[in-house]
Formats: structure tokens, C-alpha cells, sequence
């Protein structure tokens, strides 16, 4: 399983892949610990679609659930990554 894509710190960051998800995520795990499965089948639906961001990038328990949720969540968590990048490398 190639995961060159998965590995760069540029855009596109999210990706599309068919494998079996206990092997992509094996694999994911091993390239970056950073990476995050997020699975494509419990997002039906906007709650399913925030339910699983939230369980995926493990939001507080007080994340809202809605869009304005989510975009303060994913700006924490760019905030958090930029605090602690010195110390990552």
C-alpha cells in the first residue's frame, strides 16, 4: 500500500482511498501519527459527518456540533499543531 500522498504536508490533506480500513489504518498509523481515518460510511448525514470528525480528531466533549463547531474545532487544532511543532521535530 502506497502512502507517499498521505506523508506530505500539503494540500490536498484529505484523501479518498478503498483499501480495507484496518489495513489503511495499520499503515496510516506507521507513516504518521498524525494521521486520522475518517470513515466515509458514517457520514450520511451533517450530525454523522460531525459525529465522526468529532470521534476521528477527538473534539472536547463540549464540541457543538454544528458548522461554527467544527470550524473552531479544526482552528484549535491548527493552533495546538503550531505550539507544539518545535517540539515534533
Amino acid at each position: 500500500m502506497n502512502l507517499d500522498a498521505l506523508k506530505k504536508a500539503e494540500a490536498p490533506f484529505v484523501h479518498r482511498a478503498a483499501e480495507d480500513p484496518g489495513a489503511l489504518w495499520d499503515a496510516m498509523r506507521q507513516g504518521s501519527p498524525h494521521a486520522r481515518l475518517l470513515r466515509g460510511s458514517r457520514m450520511g448525514s451533517k450530525a454523522g459527518l460531525l459525529a465522526e470528525f468529532a470521534a476521528a480528531l477527538q473534539f472536547p466533549p463540549s464540541f457543538g456540533a454544528n458548522w461554527d463547531a467544527l470550524d473552531e474545532a479544526l482552528a484549535d487544532l491548527r493552533q495546538t499543531r503550531r505550539e507544539l511543532e518545535p517540539s515534533l521535530r
